[in-house]
């Protein structure tokens, strides 16, 4: 799969981005504490369910929020490229509860 964008709301110091995803590579600079290592986490959040930072989603949540969310589309590889672009999304809340998204459906665990 690849990911073709990534929109992120209330993750760490990102209030709200959306990023368009070139195929291949990808390069994010900027300023110490601009969010570039945020924006990894955001793509590691959608891919696993959880952050490599932190275990706790209330450590991830911009102060002042109740929940982040992370939601983009990915494509399948070049020999699938007949397919449609799935949703993916993942949004954590502070008590621990967290709701993914697989193709605008409701799953009930990362592993499905």
């Amino acid at each position: 799969m690849q990911l073709n964008s990534l929109s992120i709301t209330n993750l760490r110091n990102i209030a709200q981005a959306e990023l368009a995803l070139a195929p291949g590579f990808n390069l994010f600079f900027g300023q110490n504490g601009s969010g570039k290592t945020s924006i990894l986490e955001a793509a590691h959040v959608l891919a696993s369910g959880r952050s490599f930072r932190s275990m706790h989603a209330r450590n991830i949540i911009r102060v002042g929020e109740a929940s982040y969310r992370v939601s983009g589309l990915a494509s399948p590889l070049k020999e699938q490229a007949l397919q449609r672009p799935i949703p993916l999304g993942v949004e954590r809340f502070s008590n621990g509860t967290t709701k993914i998204r697989l193709a605008e459906k409701d799953c009930h665990s990362m592993a499905e």
